[in-house]
């Protein structure tokens, strides 16, 4: 492998980090250790290894000072959280995210996604994508949650809050090992931010509490949840679970779904197959649970999508107890971290990693495929509690969409930009839509 610097790897992984992965993942097969400032991290990218830190001996893995980082945009949520208070929360969490219960917004999704839609002037010049699905996924997101209308003013206060923490979050983040006071750049701005998102979340919560139980927005559930001791969440828990849900519901769908339209604007055969399946399965009215579910060459294209543009790139472990992963030792309290960008282009498990091919999901390739080559939304006890709802969003928005509009054609190329945090655009994702 290339020596790295003897100051350490910590420029390219601000700057580049997906690079500076797939670099290392190339040039080495075992786990790779990288200086980052005072201390040495351990990148971890086959697939036997992932399983080993999310499965095998995830009970040895917490999340760690890098990911703790994240503290100032979610506080303590699900996401950070870890051991017995993440299990406690895991376990309130899990109902009103079930499959079930997914199922019962549809009709909340449609509405937000047809009043997105139709205020849409193609007409008026190309549109950048990310925002206009940021605005969409925000907009789905808190009526499914607190059970009512939610205004672009509010949409955009919201949206610059954790625009600001997750710029200030991408340099926060790799500089770890600074002490909390360090006065990085943006960090009064970063903290400003939090507290507009306090008091954002703070005044949603008291009107929702004064309408009662009654109503089956996920809100409503999270207040009503107990865990095994009958006990139900604090304010500041429930605060923190809210802000964590937003964020990973709108910001990381939002990618996901601008990428996936980047994609169709590249891609015509896999658009036109799209297209044919829409019209197939839904080709007028609101679409049901049931006929979303069929949509199954759009589901294939979203995961392939999400390989190649994983919404979030890298992720971060420490190791509670001394471990060995391959022929590495890992001493306890060391650092981790994997990248599911790198991973899903792996060599050894990926034919022409970096071509598209949605024919990679079939379900009898999935099923030959290491299970561990893939974690659109991570693996193991904390796989992502949101993944049936993204993929809802996705697939309500690109169906009711491409019914009603036709991609002309791409007028810029996106450049993928990954940070810690979510993999956007440099510039955005501009396309040129037509009526159909």
């Amino acid at each position: 492998m290339r020596k790295f610097p003897l100051l350490g790897v910590l420029p390219r992984l601000i700057a580049d980090p997906t690079g500076l992965f797939v670099e290392a993942m190339r040039d080495e097969e075992e786990v790779v250790p990288l200086p980052i400032g005072p201390v040495t991290a351990f990148f971890v990218h086959h697939p036997d290894h992932l399983r080993h830190i999310m499965l095998d001996n995830q009970k040895n893995y917490s999340k760690g000072p890098l990911f703790q980082r994240a503290d100032i945009m979610i506080g303590n949520g699900l996401v950070v959280n870890h051991g017995d208070s993440w299990l406690r929360q895991r376990r309130m969490m899990q109902p009103p995210f079930s499959a079930a219960r997914v199922a019962s917004i549809v009709p909340v999704v449609v509405d937000a996604a047809k009043e997105r839609i139709d205020a849409w002037r193609p007409e008026s010049g190309p549109m950048e994508m990310w925002g206009a699905m940021s605005s969409y996924t925000m907009s789905a997101l808190l009526r499914a949650f607190f059970g009512m209308q939610v205004d672009d003013v509010l949409i955009a206060r919201i949206d610059k809050a954790f625009d600001v923490l997750g710029r200030h979050l991408a340099l926060r983040a790799p500089t770890f090992f600074l002490p909390e006071w360090f006065p990085l750049p943006g960090r009064r701005k970063a903290l400003a931010a939090r507290a507009e998102l306090d008091r954002i979340i703070a005044d949603m919560v008291d009107s929702r509490r004064k309408k009662g139980k009654e109503g089956n927005d996920l809100l409503g559930l999270l207040l009503a949840a107990r865990d095994d001791a009958g006990r139900p969440m604090t304010d500041e828990q429930l605060s923190d679970e809210v802000k964590t849900s937003i964020f990973g519901g709108y910001d990381s769908t939002a990618t996901g779904l601008a990428w996936t339209w980047h994609i169709l604007a590249t891609q015509p055969e896999a658009a036109r197959q799209v297209h044919e399946e829409i019209l197939r399965v839904m080709p007028e009215g609101d679409p049901t649970f049931e006929q979303i579910d069929q949509l199954k060459v759009l589901g294939r294209v979203f995961q392939e999508t999400l390989r190649l543009y994983p919404p979030f790139s890298f992720h971060p472990r420490t190791a509670l107890k001394d471990d060995v992963i391959g022929t590495r030792r890992i001493p306890a309290g060391s650092m981790l971290l994997y990248c599911n960008y790198a991973t899903n282009r792996h060599p050894g498990f990926w034919e022409n990693p970096d071509s598209f091919d949605p024919d990679r999901f079939l379900p009898e390739n999935v099923a030959r495929r290491h299970k561990f080559a893939y974690q659109a939304f991570a693996a193991g006890p904390r796989i992502c509690i949101g993944a049936a709802l993204a993929t809802l969003e996705t697939k309500i928005m690109l169906a009711l969409a491409l019914r009603k509009f036709r991609i002309v054609r791409p007028t810029n190329v996106p450049v993928m930009q990954a940070r810690f945090g979510t993999t956007h655009a440099k510039g955005g994702i501009w396309l040129e839509l037509a009526a159909r």
